[in-house]
């Protein structure tokens, strides 16, 4: 296992950051940094994907791979997600725009914490396959202790297709939690 450490000035102690033992192909790495003790970052939890996803489909598929596992530590504290990505959308030919919609939610999809409407366009009718980064933050209180996963979700709007992470598992996106201490 590897690992940084990093030590204060003056003796104030250390903060040491430990890589997983090992990991396989395009799976999802996670890093998990507790910051007591250094301002009001309680902990941050981090997952990034590599994994491709697309879709036709104009009803929201849940893109798994970005799923974020977080327990707070306070009840009172508050929750900063945010969500960036590789994003690629596919117009269809002699059309001027392509539409996305990002969903986040911590009830596989029953209800959304909160949507995000992307629009990509050109202006020459031309059709496009436009590669871009997208991204949202959402903040929310943690309200309890208890362990909770964030959720990524996505739908095609209008044009052709959605894409996460384009050009053959060569992106990466990303989503990380940080718990604010109150």
């Amino acid at each position: 296992m590897s690992s940084i450490k990093l030590t204060a000035d003056s003796g104030g102690g250390t903060v040491e950051l430990k890589a997983p033992s090992s990991t396989t192909g395009n799976a999802a790495k996670q890093i998990i940094v507790p910051q007591e003790g250094f301002g009001k970052i309680i902990q941050v939890v981090y997952e990034q994907h590599m994994g491709n996803y697309t879709t036709t489909s104009t009803s929201y598929q849940h893109a798994s791979g970005f799923d974020t596992t977080i327990t707070p530590k306070a009840s009172n504290s508050t929750l900063i997600i945010s969500w960036v990505g590789s994003t690629n959308r596919a117009y269809a030919w002699n059309s001027q725009e392509a539409f996305a919609r990002f969903a986040l939610t911590k009830d596989d999809g029953s209800n959304w914490l909160f949507e995000n409407y992307h629009r990509y366009k050109t202006w020459n009718n031309d059709g496009i396959l436009g590669d871009t980064t997208h991204a949202f933050q959402y903040m929310e209180s943690a309200g309890s202790t208890s362990a909770r996963t964030y959720e990524l979700w996505y739908k095609r709007v209008e044009g052709d297709a959605i894409e996460i992470n384009p050009d053959n598992n060569n992106n990466a996106s990303s989503m990380m939690i940080m718990e604010v201490e109150a």
